[in-house]
């Protein structure tokens, strides 16, 4: 769609009983945290891949042989390592970034978006029409190379100063729960995605407790006289580190938790030793 035909496009009459009133499900959340989670994982691994290979050449590129294999100056061989050295600095801060489990990675929103889709939008769009400061229907590219676009309404942005017609960063991580139908003024109905910005850092907080929630469970010793609401933060030495409820931590020996305890413990730390 051209800009010209864009603008050429009639105005469109919104239903005034439109309204956002769900909230995020956090089912969705979860899912979306565990798309970025195998998404950090490949990426973890591309970046270690390359950080390897750039240590493989600043070690060739510091060696005699370098200069003699490339007939290379002195300079172009300082050259040479300063390039590198900057390089592996950037990777180790990328590495370091992605080994930050408290920053949550979104996927980016591929094509158009789908109900029940939690993702990162990053593609510049045209406004259809301003509705309010909060409010306005979009067209959105499919992709950031693409000519095609597609029609969203979307809430809770900053539209107070954007002008119908005209280019806006539309970007951030979004959700989208459902469809909305409006009447064009040529009398025809046309549904499209409601789409609504999110708190990616609450997302990511509330996302964290929950998770951590479902590790808490009753632990009892080998008497079955004493028990405790808690989450298990590690064993070592054949001693199991628990985190009650309020936060402060307890160091039990394993002999002294029941046997089903014991069990659950030593299968939950095989498998993260499998994992690693």
């Amino acid at each position: 769609m051209s800009y010209r035909l864009l603008l050429s496009l009639p105005i469109l009459l919104l239903d005034p009983h439109l309204a956002f009133s769900q909230e995020v499900d956090s089912r969705l959340i979860s899912l979306a945290f565990e798309r970025g989670e195998a998404e950090r994982r490949v990426l973890l691994k591309d970046t270690q891949e390359e950080m390897d290979d750039a240590k493989e050449s600043l070690s060739y590129e510091k060696s005699p042989q370098y200069r003699t294999d490339l007939d290379r100056s002195a300079q172009d061989q300082r050259a040479a390592i300063a390039r590198t050295q900057l390089k592996i600095e950037e990777l180790e801060r990328r590495l370091t970034s992605l080994k930050d489990t408290d920053s949550p990675i979104i996927p980016d929103v591929i094509g158009e978006i789908d109900v029940g889709e939690i993702g990162l939008w990053r593609y510049t769009t045209t406004v259809r029409q301003k509705i309010s400061d909060r409010e306005a229907l979009l067209d959105v590219k499919v992709n950031q190379d693409s000519r095609r676009t597609y029609l969203v309404y979307a809430q809770g942005y900053d539209f107070s100063t954007v002008v119908d017609g005209r280019a806006y960063a539309f970007t951030g991580p979004v959700v989208c729960l459902e469809t909305t139908t409006y009447t064009t003024a040529l009398g025809t109905s046309k549904t499209v995605p409601l789409v609504k910005s999110m708190n990616l850092a609450e997302a990511a907080a509330k996302e964290k407790a929950r998770r951590k929630n479902e590790r808490r469970r009753t632990w009892s010793d080998a008497t079955g006289a004493f028990s405790v609401s808690a989450i298990l933060l590690s064993y070592e030495n054949g001693k199991a580190t628990l985190e009650r409820e309020d936060g402060t931590t307890i160091t039990v020996p394993i002999g002294k938790l029941s046997k089903s305890d014991q069990d659950i413990v030593r299968k939950q730390f095989a498998k993260s030793k499998a994992k690693d």
